[in-house]
């Protein structure tokens, strides 16, 4: 499998189309008998426990950690010079003198928050093990940055602390036939602009790669992808990851599977679209692999859980709510993602449902006349459909492929919209978006015919497509 580049997670909390939060109330979805199932099966001893992390000498495990306040802060500093979007991986450069003053002055706030948390953390240990003064040794004090400067004040209020001195928590949850272990108030890179909920966990889970051949080759012919299609999927980076990996810390809010499926804000997107195929494709393995452990999805598409200590019902953002907070329902997406053959399967045939572009509909008004084809008319290379997969994966739609294809009609004057085939090189280049797939030699290549190529001006293309997340 050819690797592109290693890519944080967060990179790949895919979106669905858009959906709306629901707002009625709805019927119970659990019946009383099933809700004293559930709630007996996770009252069992040993199926939860919930300890500070302690250090090796048994003392409660103090660290400096960044916080979701300061990251939704960087984050709108970052939409600053982004036009309100930044590509995932990629922290938007400062673009003139005023923004390198600007994030001069943030690092070095940065820095001294981190300090002030570790000698906070160092503090509250010496306090527990009744000491007068920390043990441990502490390094220089970094410079203090002064006043927030006053332009940036103009345009954003003061940052809140960027890093706080935390005891993370360790969760153990055990089922009949698997366990696991999180543990929250997890570590993110430096500035990290889409870090969320201290209460998140994160598990990588067992890479798609390091599965057994056979049992992969079953999985991508029931969910009947080709070699093709496989090919795309492995240059956009989306086999690297685990059928049961999870993460409930970030902007993608609960998300799970080898391709990060998130539920977002509204607690549906393409998470509650692999389960709701594979409740409707299989049934009884859904039952089997969550709704005996109180957790379903409404025929929209919604996360649905039963809270495994108050047998409350939530739907949508409230059911992201308890997920994140209750890591025994995180837990039970993990455990699917290593036990159930239909759970993987539905997470493949989604992602290609979703986001292998191949019959979307391209359309172009120009000159009063209406010009439409198909993907597979325009963009017949490995390289070109792996580059508008790649745009699909990260923000749920082709833009803004329309406008480049109005500037091509413009230009060339074809009046069929699959002669734009003739110049797939040059769109392909124009819609690069994390990786530039023309330069991978596994991937077969469209012939080069070159063409200047900007968005159009006055473009009338509206094709459709889901917005992801922030």
């Amino acid at each position: 499998m050819a690797r592109t580049l290693a890519l944080p997670l967060i990179a790949l909390a895919i979106a669905a189309p858009a959906a709306t939060a629901p707002t009625f109330k709805r019927d119970p979805l659990f019946s009383d008998e099933e809700r004293a199932a559930i709630l007996a099966y996770w009252s069992e001893p040993g199926r939860y426990e919930a300890a500070p992390a302690v250090d090796a000498k048994g003392a409660k495990k103090w660290v400096a950690r960044y916080t979701s306040q300061g990251s939704i802060w960087i984050r709108e500093l970052y939409r600053l010079r982004a036009d309100g979007k930044v590509i995932p991986t990629k922290t938007p450069e400062a673009q003139n003198e005023q923004q390198r003053k600007w994030d001069a002055w943030v690092e070095a706030r940065c820095q001294l928050d981190k300090w002030q948390a570790e000698q906070d953390a160092a503090k509250n240990l010496a306090i527990e093990l009744g000491l007068a003064e920390p043990t441990q040794p502490t390094r220089e004090r970094p410079a203090d940055p002064g006043e927030m400067p006053s332009d940036l004040l103009e345009v954003l209020p003061p940052p809140p602390a960027f890093y706080a001195a935390v005891v993370p928590y360790v969760h153990s949850v055990a089922f009949e036939d698997d366990a696991v272990t999180y543990e929250d108030n997890v570590t993110v890179p430096h500035k990290y602009a889409y870090y969320r909920f201290e209460q998140g966990v994160r598990s990588g889970g067992i890479k798609v790669a390091d599965r057994a051949a056979p049992y992969i080759a079953l999985l991508l012919e029931r969910a009947e992808i080709g070699e093709t299609e496989r090919k795309v999927f492995s240059a956009v980076s989306l086999l690297e990851g685990g059928f049961d990996s999870v993460n409930t810390y970030d902007t993608g809010f609960v998300s799970v599977g080898f391709i990060q499926f998130a539920s977002l804000s509204t607690g549906s997107g393409s998470l509650g679209a692999v389960l709701l195929s594979m409740k409707t494709k299989a049934p009884e393995a859904f039952q089997e692999h969550f709704r005996r452990f109180g957790v379903d999805v409404t025929s929209d598409g919604f996360l649905a859980v039963l809270d495994p200590t108050t047998g409350v019902e939530a739907v949508g953002p409230e059911a992201n709510k308890r997920i994140i907070a209750d890591k025994r329902l995180v837990a039970v997406f993990q455990r699917a993602g290593r036990l159930s053959t239909d759970f993987n399967v539905a997470q493949l045939a989604t992602a290609k449902q979703l986001y292998y572009p191949i019959d979307d509909e391209l359309r172009v008004e120009f000159g009063g006349k209406v010009l439409t084809c198909r993907v597979r008319e325009v963009f017949k290379s490995e390289a070109g459909l792996a580059t508008l997969m790649d745009r699909k994966v990260n923000t749920g739609k082709l833009e803004p492929l329309g406008e480049y294809l109005y500037d091509l009609v413009a230009q060339t004057g074809i009046t069929d919209l699959k002669e734009a085939s003739k110049w797939e090189w040059a769109l392909t280049r124009a819609m690069a978006y994390r990786v530039n797939y023309l330069d991978l030699a596994t991937l077969s290549q469209p012939a080069r015919l070159d063409i200047a190529l900007s968005r159009g001006s006055n473009p009338r293309d509206k094709r459709g497509g889901g917005g992801g997340e922030e």
